[in-house]
């Protein structure tokens, strides 16, 4: 009987094993050619260069370079010929901001779609965690200003994004939502994006945790992922973003996403807001992130470039 009783716990810590640090075990599409745009390609890594070269340290121990960064984001917006609000707020005697570009839509009161990234970086470089997001929604803001779209956009660029930061009352976009909740019934829903940069075609490079059987293998897929609440928008976004290419992208939704309350989209779900995160899923596929090897030469240009088309796409097309 306790050889019987020591068998099912040597099962049942393996089975919690594989569960936990599975890689995914599903063949799929090796996708090799990404639709060609060297304007988007062009603009986009123009922004990337400043983030990851003029001003790589963001944050308030890095005050000038925090700042620069806070004018370039402001004077691409401005150059779109958009509205800008700036959100300032007291951070530990610092004064940090939030960055709000509006693109009004063609019809009055028919909503807001919000589109954000951080702008804040750690301590130390890492290109696909602190500048993918921000220069991909500076480079969709310049894609729509000469298009036209039903809801009003909002472009937020978020403070406070990193540690200590994160899961606090004073994260940037905990700042952000709590300033729309008198139009929150107003707000379709919100588009973050967050680590977008790594693609990888080579099988057993896709891990997930505690869900590995049903998903892909390979790491070369954007991630669409939101809660219960945002199901229908994240539904409705995924499919607007098929339509453009055959880009391959995961949808989830669920409540228990591990390490989701770390990131921007989690200060809308707690408000009960739709949002869906953008990602390549970070550490799950990229074991350089948040290292000095996550470098520029590291990310797949073609394929942020093919997002930011699906995207703007996506967004003109509500």
């Amino acid at each position: 009987m306790k050889k019987q009783i020591n068998w099912v716990v040597v099962v049942a810590l393996i089975m919690v094993a594989v569960s936990t640090l599975t890689f995914g075990w599903k063949i799929n599409e090796n996708k090799d050619q990404y639709v060609e745009n060297s304007n988007i390609e062009t603009t986009l890594r123009n922004n990337m260069n400043k983030f990851s070269g003029e001003f790589t340290i963001r944050n308030t121990k890095n005050i000038a370079n925090l700042n620069n960064s806070r004018d370039y984001i402001m004077n691409q917006f401005k150059k779109c010929g958009y509205e800008i609000k700036v959100q300032q707020f007291d951070n530990e005697g610092v004064n940090v901001s939030n960055i709000i570009a509006i693109k009004k839509g063609s019809r009055q009161s028919s909503g807001t779609i919000v589109v954000g990234a951080p702008y804040f970086s750690g301590n130390r470089p890492s290109v696909d965690a602190s500048d993918t997001g921000i220069s991909a929604i500076l480079t969709i803001a310049d894609q729509m200003k000469n298009l036209s779209c039903t809801y009003d956009i909002e472009f937020v660029a978020f403070a406070n994004s990193e540690k200590p930061y994160t899961s606090s009352e004073n994260i940037g976009s905990k700042i952000y939502v709590n300033s729309i909740k008198d139009k929150q019934s107003n707000i379709k829903g919100a588009v973050i994006l967050d680590c977008i940069g790594y693609y990888t075609n080579t099988i057993l490079t896709q891990r997930y945790p505690f869900m590995g059987v049903g998903y892909p293998n390979k790491g070369n897929f954007l991630a669409a992922m939101g809660d219960s609440n945002s199901k229908s928008f994240n539904d409705d976004f995924v499919a607007k973003f098929k339509k453009k290419s055959s880009f391959p992208i995961v949808q989830t939704n669920s409540n228990k996403i591990l390490g989701a309350s770390k990131e921007d989209n989690y200060s809308f779900w707690q408000a009960k807001i739709p949002a869906v995160l953008l990602t390549d899923t970070g550490i799950y596929r990229y074991e350089d992130l948040y290292t000095k090897r996550d470098t520029k030469d590291k990310l797949n240009y073609k394929a942020m470039s093919e997002i930011i088309n699906n995207i703007t796409s996506s967004l003109s097309n509500y």
